[in-house]
Parts: C-alpha cells; structure tokens; sequence
C-alpha cells in the first residue's frame, strides 16, 4: 500500500511496543516517519527500527524530552499527522531511608501508560504514598501529553493528532460490569474512583532495592525466575531482592501498576480532550485493553511478560478479568484514525474480555506440554467478563485477530528472541 507516499507524519515514542509496530506499518504505506526516542544513538532502542523496511530512506529518528516544552515544535513540524503513545516520568524520587544511593535520574521514558506505571512504580522506589506519586510522577505524565499537543497546536500543516490512550480510561467507574453490560465509548473513567480504588497505599511493603547493574547482569541473575522489573529498562536496572520472586507476586505487582494506569489515563485523555476543544484541534484518541501479540523491540514489555509469567513457574494465576486485543490491530487503527476523514472522538479497541483461567486454558491447548498454574490466586468467584462493543472500531476496518491467534503470537515471539524455550 501506498496510501502515505510523500505524506510526512510524527510517531513519539517510537522504540515502544506499540509505536514500533507502529512505524513499521506506517513505513510499508509510504509514509516518512519523524520519530522521537530517548536517545536515537542507543542501538537497543533503535536497531530493530532502523532495520525496517523503508527505514533507511524514510525514517528520521529525533531525541526529545516530553517533560519539556517546546521540545517538539521542531519535530512535527512539517508534519500531516501526529501520533502521540509516549508516556513520561520522572525518575528523581529518592528513597528516604538511604539518603546516599541516589536513584539513577532520566528525564522521560518512551513507554505505553501500563509499561509506564510498572517501571514508574519501580523506579519511585515504592516508599511513598499515593499523594507523592500523583505529584512526582502522574503530573509530569499528563504535562508531557499537553506539551506535545502544545507543539502541535503551533503548525497549521498537522490535520490530525492520534492519542493512544487506554480502556483503562474508559472502565474505571461505579457502573457494574458483568456479561451482560456492554461498555463503549460513551463511558469515561472517575478520576476520584481510580484514586480511592488505587491508593496505593503502603507501597513500602514491597520495599524495592536499586542494584547498579546492567539488564545483562542483572537477566543473569534472575534467568530461572520470572520478574516484572526486567522489561525495557536498559541502564541501571532495579531487582527485586526483598520480594518472593514468583509468577503471582509479579502479576499482581502488575495489576497494580494496572491500577495506577486507570488513574494515569483518566487525567491526561480528560487534559487531552479539554486542550483539543479549546484549540480547535482535530483529535482522536485510541483506548486499546491489555495489548498481546509480536514482540518487534528486542525487550520484555509488560504486556508480553504477563503471558511469559504464566508459562515459567506461576504456582497460581490472578483472579482477573482483562480486554485482550493484538498490537497488529491497535497499530492500525492509529493510521486508519488518522487516515479516514470521518474518523472522530474515541476507539475502543477489545477483541475479548477474558478471565486469567482463561488465558490458561488457551495456552495449555497451544502448549500442553508446558507447566501452567492450576489454581487461582484466592478462593473468591472470579472477577466477572463484560463485553465491549467492537462498531466504532469495524468503522476503521478493523477485523480483530482472535484473542487465540493472540497468545500464539506473543509466545512464537517470545520463543523466537530467547524469553522461553521448549
């Protein structure tokens, strides 16, 4: 397809998950890409980018940092098109009880809001309360959505600004789920809800220790267990010491950090919204569910690691219920929201609600000859499945890959860059 040629558009955060998928469909319709990362000479954070097809001739990686303004006027300018998935956070939380380690500093991370969130709530070091979270981390999250709608509301050329959001956006409020409701675009998460919900509270519990090291190093150590902190970080890289490093303590350190994206999303959709309307903008916002599939980045992403978890020594699996739909899908309803004319507001995008159990069953049928958990995390009736409509997403023309199809991909690319054998 050819549907981009000569057509110049931004993608932020472009080593991400979803952005590198992201960029590679963009670049097979003939679209030059402008893409930020945080730091285009990091080759684990560019190689398989720059190994793309069309990269070479159309691709144009930048460093920006998110958190400050007008770091990105440059960068869309010229641009038709605007896709924002980067998430930012800042990284300078010290732990009060030892005053001289002092946690590695960085300005921004280029991460999905649910990737965001877990690597967020390692790097605060988990001492703090709710309120300092929302201050130190949250703020500066929703400041680096509006600083980069601020660059674009500067240049008349950008027609369309598409804003990856989440469900988590959309479901975090008093209304019941249960199978018979279905959600859509209609609803809106309560900021008030996700905040009293995720409290977070106690969060030194988990009293997470900062080890110095590289990820190799720090993979090297943890190779026969599962854990959530090994996923994009590729500096000084947090271990869990103090935690009991199985497959149920990291999922529900997920669910957490799952949690905390209700909140995340909530406020800077609502910041995205209000700034859009009150420039005249022409936006649309994507709010994929809990996102599976192939793996193009060379690094654990969370999503992904949630299925590995399962396959590499759970002894029990969450007692959960999560929207499931394939990155494939979510990337190309960003450029079929951009594309499509009549293209407006809100996509969920949810090939299906499904249980934990049954993301078991899907993979023991794949793989029976994996161990797999056999029980549920607690005794109490499973978290209920809802449904979520698909009609606004079939108006972008999507056709959803199977929720089966999914998992099969996400554990071949697994198998394929070395996270699992068998």
């Amino acid at each position: 397809m050819s549907s981009g040629a000569g057509k110049i558009v931004c993608v932020t955060g472009a080593s991400g998950y979803i952005a590198s998928w992201l960029v590679k469909l963009l670049l097979s319709r003939g679209y030059t890409v402008k893409a930020s990362v945080r730091d285009p000479n990091d080759p684990r954070k560019t190689e398989h980018l720059r190994a793309l097809g069309g990269a070479k001739e159309r691709l144009q990686l930048f460093k920006a940092n998110l958190l400050e303004e007008g770091s990105f006027d440059s960068i869309v300018e010229g641009c038709e098109g605007v896709f924002h998935t980067a998430s930012p956070f800042y990284n300078d939380v010290k732990d009060p009880q030892e005053e001289s380690q002092m946690v590695p500093q960085y300005s921004m991370y280029h991460l999905s809001p649910l990737e965001g969130m877990v690597q967020a709530l390692h790097w605060s070091r988990l001492f703090h309360e709710f309120s300092d979270i929302e201050a130190e981390l949250l703020d500066p999250a929703v400041k680096g959505t509006l600083n980069v709608l601020g660059s674009c509301a500067k240049h008349s050329s950008i027609k369309r600004v598409v804003l990856t959001s989440s469900v988590a956006a959309v479901v975090c409020n008093r209304k019941p789920r249960t199978p018979d409701v279905v959600v859509d675009e209609t609803w809106f998460s309560d900021p008030d809800l996700c905040r009293e919900s995720k409290k977070v509270k106690r969060l030194a519990e988990y009293q997470i220790i900062m080890c110095r090291n590289t990820e190799k190093i720090v993979m090297e150590r943890c190779k026969d267990r599962i854990v959530f902190t090994v996923l994009t970080l590729d500096m000084e890289t947090p271990f869990e010491d103090e935690l009991n490093l199985n497959g149920i303590t990291n999922l529900s350190f997920i669910a957490s950090a799952t949690n905390l994206e209700h909140f995340y999303c909530t406020l800077a959709e609502d910041a995205a919204w209000k700034f859009a309307k009150e420039k005249g903008m022409d936006m649309v916002a994507i709010n994929p569910a809990m996102v599976i599939g192939p793996l193009l980045q060379p690094t654990l992403n969370t999503s992904a690691a949630t299925i590995l978890s399962l396959m590499k020594g759970a002894q029990t699996f969450p007692n959960a219920s999560f929207g499931w739909v394939n990155v494939k899908d979510v990337a190309n309803a960003h450029i079929q929201a951009f594309e499509l004319s009549s293209a407006s507001g809100r996509y969920c995008l949810v090939e299906r609600v499904a249980h934990y159990s049954e993301i078991v069953k899907i993979l023991h049928e794949l793989y029976p000859d994996v161990q797999l958990p056999e029980k549920c995390a607690d005794d109490e009736p499973y978290v209920p499945i809802f449904q979520v409509s698909k009609e606004k997403a079939k108006s972008l023309g999507i056709e959803f890959i199977s929720l089966e199809e999914s998992v099969k991909e996400t554990v071949e690319s697994l198998k394929e860059k070395g996270f699992v054998s068998f």
